[in-house]
């Protein structure tokens, strides 16, 4: 059975599979949009494209009412994932931690060289001043956003291509869904196959 980790969003994170969608399960349809399914749905028929969400970061299922706050949601037959661990697993950076890493960093070099007894102590050249220090971090954060837009053209895949062409086919009478709404909606819309380990989520 295939399975895929699916990021929807910065902070929303599913995993899919090829299993049976029944009553009550929520899936992905054809244009990588969350659904939830009812076997009574009038003249509804899901395509083979679409896949069964079993886990998820956040909540899907409505699981009560209350009186003031309304509808709750919660976790049910969709399994809860954790939204750290799936980032440390996919190596998303989060550029607070490592702006804080690289800092240590500097810190250390600094409390090396003030400490140096060679040839150059007194004058080493990790004998980083706070301007010093400050500009570096700048640089630094600088050169990765950088990298970062020199490579954003090579984000797009083969099956990106193919949401693009749904799209276009199946809303070509709607204004409201044009070129740019679906190149949004697709650019944080990337996917891991995966497998489960001892119960735990690892990339293939």
């Amino acid at each position: 059975m295939e399975i895929k980790l699916v990021k929807i969003n910065t902070n929303h994170y599913v995993v899919v599979d090829d299993s049976e969608i029944k009553d009550g399960d929520y899936f992905l349809n054809e244009t990588n949009t969350i659904e939830g399914w009812i076997d009574n749905y009038p003249f509804k028929i899901l395509s083979p494209k679409c896949k069964k969400i079993t886990h998820s970061t956040e909540p899907l299922e409505y699981i009560g009412f209350h009186v003031t706050l309304g509808w709750q949601l919660g976790f049910g037959k969709i399994k809860p994932l954790i939204l750290s661990e799936i980032k440390k697993l996919i190596g998303e950076v989060n550029m607070e931690e490592l702006e804080l890493i690289y800092h240590q960093q500097l810190m250390q070099r600094r409390e090396v060289a003030k400490n140096f007894r060679g040839q150059v102590a007194g004058n080493h050249p990790d004998m980083f001043t706070s301007r010093e220090m400050l500009s570096m971090m700048e640089g630094f954060t600088d050169g990765y956003t950088q990298a970062l837009e020199d490579n954003k053209n090579k984000q797009y895949t083969e099956e990106d291509m193919k949401y693009m062409f749904e799209c276009g086919r199946n809303y070509q009478n709607n204004a409201e869904v044009t070129f740019k709404v679906s190149m949004d909606f697709i650019k944080d819309r990337v996917k891991w196959e995966v497998e489960f380990v001892d119960g735990k989520l690892k990339l293939k």
